[in-house]
This record gives structure tokens, sequence and C-alpha cells, in this order.
């Protein structure tokens, strides 16, 4: 008895392609120069920043998660007749070899509701996510509540 070749290899080999695609687009997206501040107490909201280099071919940010904060999401700062106001941004492009970078007073990632306090000297997972569907991990180091940037030795 003759066994018919195997038709879902190819049903198989599709979605993996695909899933090794958006990952590896996605992975070409770099972290780095990125730092939070430390925030005041549990319930409450801290700011994280960083800049974005993409290596790989035209893709966007669209989304900020951590396990540490009720909702995380990427705002703008802007000036309303001379009133400083956040906006939320759903997405941020990212053209093939351009950076972007995430900074006081600018674009920036909000973090709310704080599962607890951010303090300084620890850690701050984030998964950024793209629209093609991958995703980059990655972790900031939380620094005193007046900083104002990372010392510049590659915080990734």
């Amino acid at each position: 008895m003759t066994r018919p070749p195997p038709a879902s290899l190819g049903a198989f080999l599709v979605p993996i392609w695909l899933l090794w695609a958006a990952l590896a687009h996605a992975a070409e997206v770099e972290v780095s120069d990125g730092w939070a501040r430390a925030s005041a107490g549990a319930g409450g909201v801290a700011a994280a920043y960083l800049t974005l280099t993409n290596r790989g071919g035209e893709t966007a940010l669209t989304g900020v998660e951590t396990p540490l904060a009720g909702h995380a999401a990427v705002h703008a700062t802007i000036d309303e007749d001379g009133v400083m106001r956040m906006r939320m941004v759903d997405r941020i492009p990212l053209a093939a070899g351009a950076s972007v970078t995430l900074q006081p007073g600018a674009l920036h990632i909000m973090l709310m509701g704080l599962a607890q306090p951010l303090v300084e000297g620890d850690r701050l997972p984030l998964r950024l996510s793209f629209d093609d569907g991958g995703h980059v991990d990655t972790e900031l180091p939380v620094l005193a509540p007046g900083a104002s940037g990372p010392d510049h030795h590659g915080a990734h």
C-alpha cells in the first residue's frame, strides 16, 4: 500500500515561514539608550524613553506593554496655544534605515496604573509590537526620579 504525499506539509511550512518573516522583521529593529524614571508609588504613572533604529524594511511601532503597568502607550507632547499636552499616538512609522528617539518633552512611553513603584536601580521589562506582527522584548534601567537620560553606555 502506497501512501499519498503529505498534503499538509505545505500547510505546515507556510505559517512557519510567515512567523519567521514577522519575527525577523521586528528583530531588525534595535533598541538603544533606553531608560525609565523612578515613580512615586504604586497605581501611579511613569515614563520611559528609548531610541529605535530600523535596520530592515519599513515598519511601525504599534504597541507597548509591560507586566508592571495596567496600561502602556506611546504619547506625544504637543503645544496647544502655549499649553503643553500629551496625546496618545497609535503608530510610529520607522522607515528603512531610520531612527526615532522617544525622549522627555516629545514622544515617550507612558506607563499608567503601576502595579508597584519603579525604583531606581530596577529594570523595566517592555514588549514593543510592530505592524508586521513581530515584537521586540527589552529591559530598561530605572533611573532616579529627576534623571534626564542614561549615561550613554547603551542601555538595552
